[in-house]
């Protein structure tokens, strides 16, 4: 669920910033996204990326496990569903 949840997130995010118009204004005609948080947002990318695929591993590992020993126990990272 965990994985999904996180999968959620990051789906989320690449439509805010498929959306976001850094030409538009306010009634004040100050700029309405801060041009220094979503670049800010941008470089953390990679390291969410690399984060994800992180946890990935470590679920395909664990029940690669299971399978193996023939555990029937669900896991930590484990909802049933990859």
């Amino acid at each position: 669920m965990l994985l999904r949840s996180t999968r959620g997130v990051i789906q989320k995010i690449s439509h805010l910033f498929d959306t976001v118009d850094l030409g538009e204004r306010d009634k004040m005609n100050k700029p309405v996204f801060d041009l220094n948080k979503i670049t800010g947002a941008v470089e953390k990318v990679p390291k969410l990326i690399k984060a994800l695929a992180e946890v990935e591993k470590e679920i395909i590992k664990e029940l690669a496990m299971k399978a193996q020993s023939g555990n029937k126990e669900m896991g930590l990272f484990e909802d049933g569903q990859l």
